[in-house]
């Protein structure tokens, strides 16, 4: 369309410019042309009447004189005497002259001049202008030499028809060279911007590859240029945008960015998958449901950073903890919040704490209990026999207790750190099981439980560690013992999981394990019921090391609890090949 504009222009412009100059030329052209043929006149009127002065001088007649002038001049000749009546004509004879001939005015002017007088007079009964000189001769005679306008009106004319067809050509040719200006400007122009348009919509192949060597040449390869250096710059900016993406997914903190309004226009991966679902679009407020970190982004909107902590159900009902890093961006046109996940650092926090705290509460026990019957002894006990030896033997056990405790302790402290050197070896799971049924048969059927292994069980062969295995049958089965109350029943069972694994589970019937405790019951020193755990005995530290040898075995343990059916503790083994 451009380019339509400049053709139309062109076109235009160029025939106005044309058709101004062509009408100049024609409306200056006739008195141009009356100057001209006036003095072209007044000299050969001038030679007219010098020719005929000569003549007469020469000795030729009157008429004669005249009648040549004129003929040789294209003019006519009269002269005149001092009164003013003409005495010979080139066109009359003198006695038929008429005084109407003759330019009463300027023949008096010659006289009293002495010289030749040029002027212009319209003829009264023709209305046709002539051009009139009068010069002095010989005898007190005046020599007057005429000519119409007529022969000067024809020229005009001729002139301006020739004008008027020079105008047409000139138009013509206007148009032509118009023409040959479209191919050799506007064509290159329409595919300079055809190119510019590719460019503009993304095509970044788009080239000119001009080889002209002008103005337009120049612009080309300007563009051209342009080009590479525009697809130098977008894949630099994609290579960094890259880089930019790569590093906000790969980090394990949630990032979102808001704009100037506070709507979020960008997240990261790990902020995607907290979410579960795309909030771009939405503000902070609307998506995470936080007046703290709402009034957060509104500070940081104002140029403030701060820290904020969250929680909230994340990921469907997970309930998570977060740190929140808010920031304005450096140009101020957003801000950036980085939130970090505290849930398990929260937890790890709690359980150290609760650690410390039955930690210190199950080393008490047993210590209060030593110094108690310790201080009783000193005070004068000893020397009572029989009370010595049962507060020998109380003390005794607590110190058997604390030595439990502290060969748990650093067990699990073993496990935790660099674990155990586990070997990997092929294990008749059925077997040991029974073997660990045997040995704590006795204290079960002194419970009144009956404790028995499924003999519907296969007999599958596991991969893992034959004293790890024992380990945690012994502290699985002694738990169920424990916690099952008496004409209950312990059933230990071994069954196929799939091809790659087997599962081994522990039953026990009469106990449940509220869901509220499930989540922890794995922690260490952890109880479900404390005061009855102390009843029992046992250091809290079983299960916790039952977890660490079952994962460093490659398998997974699990719990199952039904107030009717029981709780089951749940194994899942590799399988021998």
């Amino acid at each position: 369309m451009q380019q339509q504009k400049l053709a139309r222009r062109l076109i235009v412009g160029t025939m106005l410019a044309t058709l101004a100059t062509v009408l100049a030329i024609v409306m200056i052209q006739r008195p141009l042309v009356e100057i001209r043929m006036a003095h072209f006149v007044e000299a050969e009127l001038r030679a007219a009447a010098d020719e005929t002065l000569g003549l007469i001088r020469s000795g030729a007649d009157l008429e004669e004189a005249a009648e040549r002038a004129a003929a040789r001049h294209d003019c006519r000749v009269t002269i005149v005497d001092a009164r003013g009546y003409p005495i010979a004509d080139s066109g009359f004879d003198g006695a038929a002259i008429p005084l109407a001939e003759v330019h009463l005015a300027l023949v008096q002017r010659a006289i009293k001049e002495k010289s030749a007088v040029f002027h212009e007079r319209t003829d009264h009964f023709t209305g046709t202008p002539s051009y009139f000189i009068a010069m002095p001769g010989p005898d007190e005679t005046v020599i007057q030499a005429r000519r119409s306008m007529r022969a000067v009106e024809a020229s005009q004319g001729t002139v301006g028809f020739i004008l008027y067809i020079a105008g047409g050509l000139a138009l013509l040719i206007g148009l032509g060279l118009i023409s040959l200006l479209g191919r050799a400007v506007i064509r290159p122009i329409r595919e300079l911007t055809n190119v510019a348009l590719a460019l503009a919509d993304g095509d970044l192949k788009a080239r000119t590859r001009s080889t002209r060597q002008d103005e337009l040449g120049e612009i080309g390869r300007a563009i051209d240029l342009m080009a590479d250096q525009l697809v130098e710059r977008i894949e630099s900016l994609h290579a960094e945008e890259s880089r930019l993406w790569t590093i906000l997914d790969a980090m394990s903190e949630a990032v979102f960015v808001t704009d100037d309004r506070g709507i979020i226009i960008l997240t990261n991966a790990a902020f995607d998958r907290m979410m579960g679902e795309p909030v771009v679009g939405r503000t902070a407020m609307e998506a995470l449901r936080s007046p703290e970190l709402h009034s957060a982004v509104d500070e940081a909107r104002r140029g403030s950073s701060s820290r904020v902590e969250l929680s909230g159900r994340f990921r469907g009902d997970e309930q998570l903890d977060y740190e929140a890093f808010v920031a304005p961006m450096r140009d101020e046109t957003g801000v950036v919040v980085i939130l970090h996940d505290v849930t398990r650092l929260k937890a790890v926090d709690r359980i150290r704490r609760d650690f410390v705290a039955n930690a210190s509460h199950e080393l008490r026990t047993p210590l209060t209990a030593i110094r108690g019957y310790a201080e009783t002894l000193r005070d004068g006990a000893i020397e009572k026999p029989e009370a010595a030896r049962n507060f020998i033997e109380i003390i005794l056990k607590h110190t058997v207790r604390l030595q439990a405790i502290v060969d748990d302790l650093v067990s699990l402290s073993r496990l935790e750190s660099s674990g155990p050197l586990l070997t990997e070896e092929e294990v008749h799971i059925a077997e040991l099981a029974r073997e660990v049924i045997e040995d704590l048969r006795p204290r079960a059927e002194e419970k009144g439980l009956v404790i028995a292994f499924d003999d519907a069980s296969p007999e599958l062969v596991a991969l893992g560690d034959s004293k790890a295995l024992d380990q945690v049958l012994v502290n699985l089965i002694d738990n169920a013992i424990k916690y099952t109350p008496s004409g209950g029943a312990v059933r230990i069972y071994v069954e196929e999981h799939d091809a790659e694994w087997l599962r081994l589970g522990i039953h026990n019937t009469d106990s449940f394990i509220p869901a509220s405790h499930r989540a922890r019951i794995f922690e260490r020193f952890y109880r479900v019921d404390a005061g009855r755990a102390r009843d029992v005995g046992g250091t809290g530290l079983g299960l916790s090391i039952v977890k660490h040898l079952i994962e460093q075995m490659g398998g997974s343990i699990t719990l199952r609890s039904d107030p009717r059916e029981g709780t089951s503790f749940e194994i899942l083994l590799r399988r021998a090949r």
